[in-house]
């Protein structure tokens, strides 16, 4: 993204001259092209935005907080997702056990 913001002021050198156009539309798919992209060894791409780094250090710092609430909220809904589990396989022997005992009754009755 940033190489594109870094050439899109030269956009305008093609004037409609698709020879130059770097990206082309309208033009035989099959004829290659090649964008060639340089950078300096010293790039600082935070620099090139604006940012300076105590402002990344502040929202990794976020990213971490919340990184570990969501860890603490998946561990919390994985438990209540057990105890639903454990919960339904005793719903479920009942239900069987009433069955049977219901079967039970019918068959001597």
């Amino acid at each position: 993204g940033a190489l594109l913001l870094e050439a899109f002021p030269f956009a305008e050198l093609t004037m409609g001259n698709s020879e130059d156009d770097w990206f082309p539309m309208k033009q035989d798919p099959s004829r290659r092209r090649y964008l060639q992209v340089f950078c300096r060894a010293d790039f600082d791409e935070n620099f090139f935005l604006g940012i300076d780094d105590s402002s990344g250090q502040i929202l990794g710092e976020k990213l971490d907080s919340i990184e570990g609430q969501m860890g603490e909220q998946l561990e919390s809904l994985e438990d209540q997702i057990d105890r639903l589990g454990r919960r339904m396989d005793e719903m479920s022997e009942q239900i069987s056990t009433q069955i049977k005992l219901l079967a039970q009754r019918l068959g001597s009755g």
